[in-house]
């Protein structure tokens, strides 16, 4: 090495050790290198003998500190670096959180309220995705022109959803423009009941292609105004501005509940259920696509109370919720108030519920929302035993969507909702949607087509019913039971009724607005001696807070079926009894746990009503009533039921007839019968009282006759006894019919061949 290139290597190295090129493990093995050539030189001056070899391994050592500079000056680069080391694998996924189980099956499998939505779920891209979709098009469009539909037809050919139907499916452009202006000249006003603000939906996304950016902007704000909603900010998430003076009184009164109140979506809160159908349509359009996004993900998570969840890992979603009373039978989520089924209260979730169901099924790709064992799937069961004589169907929404949604995975419930549809209505589907939705290819049939029990508990309906056949003349026997305390107006355990030939014989009532429910049925009254007009009932935890006898537990207004499922005080009186089969049916329930007044408990050991269907055997058939009550002292109780007309009364029998029919009663425990009631004294109460307007149509003036009857018949037992057994034999037949005697001795009744054994409570017998 020359004398320079030494001096510049020296240099180097100097500035390498004091600067910060080199890491500090580089630097200590530079300075070590150079220690050892150090020493060895001091060696080799001192010993002359081995100065030359100690020199010759100086410059050895040198030479690697240099070698060693050079390296870390310019190290080399390998032709082929070597690959980089793999990612770690990724970590395992958390173990899913444990079910919890709850207290309640539905179809033998513990429920959960939890439904999850199927993973990687998404909005389909492009148009038309909400009802019709790519999938769909072709059979929709074979619809609009089939016969099937032509007498539904002439109520909606001329409306702007069917133009923009016959643009979506069949390219008719000049239908499609003319659907797109009729949106487009709207206001964002907001209409009560009316339904321009889905079909303004459906217009937009059946005909999107035909608006450009500025349409799309304006289009959107129009839906917003016609559904209750603000109009969200650009980039905003939310939009919370309630619009319609009605819900914003309201709001201020009772919080954002009121406009988001799951069991209420029709009129109370169109923009908590419209919301979702708004942001499915413009979803990804570049209109609002934070706002729609967001309240995509609210409706698989639940996050929001302002949004109506499809999903709801916490508290269930709009499936779940009221699977709550569907169970394995169906049920409603609100009582009747109304005397058709599926009107007023009780419409109100199901009004427009199915078509939230089915846009989010067309728009995601979910089936599964709509084929689980649901509320809607079970809507035809539940009605064809609910549905009393005489009564209609009030809203159709739920059976038109059996017809389409079921008939392939459950055929059997799409052919009882096309049987009752066209036996219960006029036959016609006034709805755009319903064209859509439906399907009435699907062969119609009837209960006994479908071999339905003609008895059976309905733990969804708070209903034991028994018939003696599916024919419309057939005797009708309900008693109600109240297994779930969650009703809107909650019907009352132990209420008895008995229709015959299409006419009410004993009349159970119905629940009403501010009624008083043991008033307008045929069962047990119990009252504190001397106040005969205080007749405590079991309060309605679904419209205020009671507190039901025998739960530690405070219970709440129920809005989740978690609350039912988890708290004690929901889970009333399920039936104690419940067996038999073609020839008889026995039913049992207790209400001891639903006397309760101003959130106290009346002191009510038992009230147990055990009700026995002798079905039809030579032309002839009966009905048992057995009441099982035990009080405390200070409460007086007796026996009652209502009917249309005047009854005749026998000793310890009467006799009442309405048209056709006739049911003749024998009573077989001690006690009186006395007749009340009648025109302008119709709520008279057992001991003269009168109930005039206690109720929502409950009137002296006999105006609620058909709910509720004209006359009333109890049974005062003789003692004063807080315990007592009640035991009446009621035979069913023809009007002018001849009865025959009913006897009994140690609690066995014998009846034309019968033997029914009441001996021992809740293992009643029956034999013929």
């Amino acid at each position: 090495m020359n004398r320079s290139h030494r001096a510049f290597k020296l240099a180097l190295t100097a500035l390498l050790l004091c600067g910060s090129v080199l890491a500090a493990g580089e630097k200590q093995d530079v300075q070590d290198l150079r220690k050892a050539a150090r020493l060895l030189r001091a060696d080799a001056a001192a010993k002359d003998a081995s100065a030359a070899a100690d020199r010759a391994q100086a410059d050895i050592i040198d030479a690697e500190a240099d070698a060693l500079i050079d390296k870390l000056i310019d190290p080399p680069v390998p032709d082929d670096p070597p690959p980089p080391p793999p990612p770690p694998p990724p970590p395992p996924p958390p173990p899913p959180p444990a079910e919890e189980v709850y207290p309640l099956k539905i179809n033998g499998e513990n429920w959960t309220f939890r439904t999850r939505p199927p993973p990687g779920i998404k909005v389909r891209a492009g148009h038309p995705r909400l009802f019709v979709t790519p999938d769909n098009q072709a059979a929709v469009a074979a619809k609009l022109d089939s016969d099937l539909y032509a007498g539904d037809k002439r109520f909606y050919q001329h409306t702007p959803a069917y133009k923009a139907l016959r643009y979506a499916c069949l390219g008719e452009t000049a239908n499609g423009i003319a659907a797109k202006e009729w949106l487009l000249s709207q206001t964002p006003d907001i209409p009560r009941y009316g339904d321009s603000s889905i079909y303004a939906i459906v217009v937009y996304d059946w005909c999107a292609d035909l608006f450009d950016d500025a349409e799309q902007e304006q289009a959107f704000t129009i839906v917003c105004g016609q559904t209750g909603m603000g109009v969200p900010e650009d980039g905003a998430t939310d939009e919370w501005e309630v619009t319609y003076e009605l819900f914003r009184d309201k709001d201020e009164t009772r919080g954002t509940w009121f406009g988001n109140n799951l069991h209420e979506p029709r009129g109370h809160a169109r923009a908590y259920l419209y919301r979702g159908l708004v942001a499915l349509a413009f979803h990804g359009d570049g209109v609002r696509d934070e706002w729609c996004d967001y309240v995509f993900q609210t409706m698989l998570d639940g996050s929001d109370q302002r949004i109506y969840p499809i999903y709801d890992p916490v508290n269930g979603g709009v499936l779940d919720l009221h699977n709550i009373m569907a169970l394995n039978s169906g049920g409603s989520q609100a009582g009747h108030h109304n005397a058709a089924i599926l009107t007023g209260y009780n419409s109100m979730f199901y009004y427009r519920t199915p078509y939230l169901l089915t846009a989010w099924a067309s728009a995601t790709g979910d089936a599964a929302v709509l084929n689980s064992n649901n509320a809607m799937r079970r809507m035809g069961h539940w009605i064809a035993y609910e549905l009393a004589p005489g009564e209609a169907i009030g809203s159709t929404d739920p059976l038109v969507l059996a017809t389409g949604a079921y008939r392939v995975v459950d055929p059997d419930s799409a052919s009882l909702a096309q049987w009752l549809l066209n036996k219960y209505t006029d036959g016609t589907q006034r709805d755009v949607l319903s064209l859509v939705i439906g399907d009435r290819s699907v062969p119609a049939k009837s209960p006994a087509e479908l071999d339905m029990p003609t008895s059976h508990y309905l733990d969804g309906g708070d209903l034991c019913i028994s018939r003696s056949s599916w024919d419309d003349d057939a005797t009708e026997v309900r008693l109600d039971c109240r297994p779930i305390d969650a009703l809107r107006y909650e019907k009352f355990p132990g209420l008895l009724s008995i229709t015959s030939r299409g006419e009410n014989l004993i009349i159970r009532g119905r629940a009403k607005k501010g009624s008083t429910e043991p008033q307008f049925g045929s069962g047990i009254w119990i009252y504190p001696e001397g106040k005969p007009g205080f007749v405590p009932v079991g309060g309605s935890t679904m419209w205020g807070s009671q507190h039901l006898k025998g739960s530690d537990e405070w219970v709440p207004r129920a809005t989740t079926p978690l609350q039912v499922a988890t708290l004690g005080g929901y889970r009333t009186s399920a039936p104690t009894e419940n067996h038999g089969g073609d020839r008889y049916q026995v039913f049992s329930v207790d209400s001891a746990r639903i006397w309760v007044h101003n959130k106290n408990p009346i002191n009510v050991q038992k009230c147990k009503r055990t009700m026995v269907h002798l079905k039809p055997v030579d032309g002839r058939e009966f009905v048992i009533c057995y009441d099982r009550v035990e009080t405390a002292p200070g409460l007086v109780n007796c026996w009652g039921c209502r009917v249309m007309n005047e009854p005749t009364v026998t000793g310890k029998q009467f006799t009442a007839v309405n048209d056709r029919a006739a049911v003749h009663a024998t009573l077989l425990t001690p006690g009186a019968i006395e007749v009340r009631g009648g025109p302008g004294k119709a709520t008279e109460g057992p001991e003269g009282e009168r109930y005039d307007r206690r109720g929502y149509i409950f009137r002296d003036d006999d105006s609620g006759r058909a709910v509720f009857g004209s006359y009333a018949v109890f049974i005062k037992p003789e003692s004063g006894s807080m315990e007592n057994d009640y035991c009446v034999v009621f035979e069913i037949g023809e009007a002018g019919f001849t009865p025959v005697d009913a006897t009994m001795s140690g609690g066995v009744v014998s009846v034309d061949g019968w033997t029914v054994d009441f001996g021992v409570e809740d293992q009643t017998t029956a034999s013929r």
